[in-house]
């Protein structure tokens, strides 16, 4: 007997013959968090002339988001249940009513109800994963998490090494997975001007080295300690800023001090927005999610970035363009590049203005924006999860989806 094809038929007012996809955006909560701007982005940024937008809440934690979608002309929904299996089943029938032709879940609980319901509901699902999606999880959560991802039309994820993370841990199809890199709002991040670059030719002043790494890692901590000690041999002025998630502040600054060179610590993104524009240069050991992010943010600010080679970094910067890349843990090579672009504020500029202008055509907001829009469509036209798996081993960048990377190369 031929199995039944669980492909959903295409929306009848399909945008190419000059209708609109009704998204449904799902969410646990719309209190302030990285999940939850990255949907109010992605509400804001969808074409109104291509997209219709409903949100759904699945608790009554709606401020402050939900009011200001509300007043912007979005349908924002409460999502009521005494149970999880009431909540879900409340989920698929507010799906079919709306007439949502692709929901799009976020985070933890966002993503499982919406994998979930929208199966109930026969409806393309696209899911985002969260950070430390690795974790596996047991018993119930696991098996939840698991199906969630398993059963998505698509998974988004936000790292090659994330994408990689998920077939393992969850044996998500790589068909269905997608590598959307986060956009960040181009705006928050203040470009040198030229003024300011002969002002740093006259009056000179100490290079500050700024840091972002999984800093738990021995391995990245050897690097560092390595890498600051032959630049403060080479520039002994230089000071040291590290970008560390709050949790790890206290264990790093400890650390640091040991070493021997003690840093300024920078918990928070406004924090780091803030000293970006200050830095000589930036160190990405790693390829951790906290870690592209900082190399994204450091080109939006148009400053040099120096990096591990990875399959995300090297789809990131352009080596020798737009940044710099060097072998992970070659500690050498590392504070080799850093004194060179420290003593040649030229060749450091021109880095910097090269990554800012790739920052804006690649990862600003309104090309994550764009990128998603993509992987709707090609979802909704069946192109995802047909293809034959990509071998991601033998080809890193068959993960890649948005085509503005490859473009711009």
């Amino acid at each position: 007997m031929a199995q039944r094809s669980r492909r959903r038929a295409l929306p009848s007012a399909w945008p190419i013959a000059g209708g609109r996809i009704t998204v449904g955006l799902v969410v646990g909560k719309l209190t302030e968090g990285a999940t939850q701007r990255q949907l109010v982005a992605l509400a804001r940024g969808l074409d109104r002339r291509r997209h219709a937008v409903v949100v759904y809440c699945l608790s009554a934690h709606l401020q402050p988001h939900g009011p200001q979608l509300e007043a912007e002309g979005h349908v924002v929904r409460q999502i009521h249940g005494r149970s999880d299996t009431r909540r879900l089943v409340a989920l698929a029938r507010a799906l079919r009513r709306d007439g949502i032709d692709i929901v799009h879940g976020f985070g933890w609980s966002g993503g499982a109800y919406a994998s979930l319901a929208a199966r109930l509901a026969r409806i393309v699902t696209v899911v985002a994963s969260v950070p430390r999606t690795a974790d596996r999880g047991s018993g119930a959560t696991g098996y939840v998490r698991g199906e969630a991802l398993r059963r998505a039309t698509v998974v988004l994820a936000e790292s090659h090494a994330e994408a990689t993370r998920l077939h393992v841990a969850f044996a998500v199809p790589r068909e269905r997975l997608r590598i959307v890199y986060d956009g960040v709002a181009l705006a928050r991040f203040r470009v040198p001007t030229r003024f300011e670059g002969l002002r740093d030719r006259v009056r000179g002043g100490p290079a500050v080295i700024a840091a972002s790494a999984p800093w738990t890692s021995d391995q990245a901590r050897a690097t560092l300690t390595t890498a600051a000690v032959a630049v403060l041999a080479a520039r002994p002025d230089a000071r040291f800023v590290w970008f560390v998630p709050r949790e790890h502040a206290a264990a790093t600054d400890a650390w640091s001090r040991a070493q021997g060179f003690p840093a300024t610590l920078v918990t928070d993104a406004d924090g780091r927005a803030r000293d970006l524009g200050h830095t000589t240069v930036l160190w990405a050991v790693g390829s951790e999610r906290t870690v592209l992010t900082c190399i994204v943010e450091t080109m939006a600010a148009g400053r040099a970035v120096i990096a591990s080679r990875s399959a995300d970094s090297e789809r990131i910067i352009l080596d020798g363009a737009t940044g710099l890349l060097c072998e992970p843990g070659n500690a050498g090579a590392l504070a080799a590049a850093t004194i060179e672009l420290v003593h040649d504020g030229g060749r450091r500029r021109e880095l910097g203005h090269a990554a800012r202008g790739r920052a804006e055509r690649c990862f600003s907001v309104t090309q994550l924006v764009a990128d998603v829009a993509a992987v709707y469509q090609h979802a909704l036209l069946g192109l995802i999860g047909a293809e034959p798996a990509p071998d991601a081993a033998a080809d890193p960048a068959a993960l890649v989806g948005p085509a503005s990377l490859a473009k711009d190369r």
